[in-house]
């Protein structure tokens, strides 16, 4: 859980468990030719490259970005002249998902998932080990208990997880402002959605979350990316507070 305290970095080589199959995938570019990168995609930046949205996608990714300074997950609006050239912006789009609009960080638009290398596939628990689980409880249980079950979603998950202070210059956002038509631009504090590192270290977060509850209070749980699965008698469910 050091990572938790400590902060995710955004590139560079992403920390090996040993849990997880080996699966290696290098890096493309290096620090330097980011920052090379950075300085000639800020000549072609410009408001007319977040116009493939409409107009009520734009309004919703401002509104959602201005909701996140407000609770202290991004610091701005800034100027594109004050984020140094050489610090790469990451433009934020939207996506509509049936009534709601999603929020994505283009980092590998903005070269810095090329900067990331990994060297594991991680495997969040499937179904199948759900299954198991209660396969297993059949087999020990008195046939006098009744179980439950429950999911927990982690609310907003990646904004529980905060960018290493080192990396806080490859954690810039360019956003599109629908009434001003100019750029804004904002630094994230919690990990970005769209970033290769951004998902290694949630899962490696999520995975360490799991095994505390398992090893250390006894919960029988699954977890899947940001959700956890748990079963637990009629008793146990109404006298615990994770339940």
């Amino acid at each position: 859980m050091n990572e938790f305290v400590s902060g995710t970095k955004l590139v560079g080589e992403a920390q090996t468990t040993g849990f997880w199959p080996k699966k290696f995938k290098p890096a493309s570019l290096t620090e330097s030719d980011l920052s090379t990168i950075s300085t000639s995609q800020r000549q072609v930046l410009t408001y007319r490259s977040f116009e493939f949205m409409d107009e009520d996608t734009l309004n919703a990714v401002w509104n959602q970005t201005m909701d996140e300074v407000e609770v202290g997950e991004l610091s701005g609006p800034y100027d594109v002249e004050q984020v140094p050239q050489e610090y790469p912006l990451s433009k934020r789009f939207g996506i509509k998902q049936s009534s709601k609009v999603r929020c994505v960080d283009d980092f590998t638009q903005s070269s810095i998932n090329a900067c990331a290398q990994t060297c594991e596939s991680p495997k969040p628990h499937t179904v199948d080990i759900l299954c198991s689980m209660c396969l297993a409880l059949m087999k020990v249980s008195d046939g006098n208990s009744t179980w439950e079950a429950r999911s927990f979603d982690l609310k907003r998950a990646y904004r529980q997880c905060a960018i290493h202070p080192d990396h806080a210059r490859y954690s810039y956002i360019a956003v599109a402002h629908p009434h001003e038509k100019r750029i804004r631009c904002f630094r994230m504090k919690a990990l970005p959605f769209g970033s290769v590192m951004s998902v290694h270290s949630f899962l490696r977060i999520s995975h360490s979350l799991w095994a505390i509850l398992v090893s250390i209070f006894g919960v029988f749980i699954s977890n899947y990316f940001d959700d956890f699965a748990a079963l637990a008698t009629s008793c146990e469910q109404h006298q615990s507070p994770l339940l």
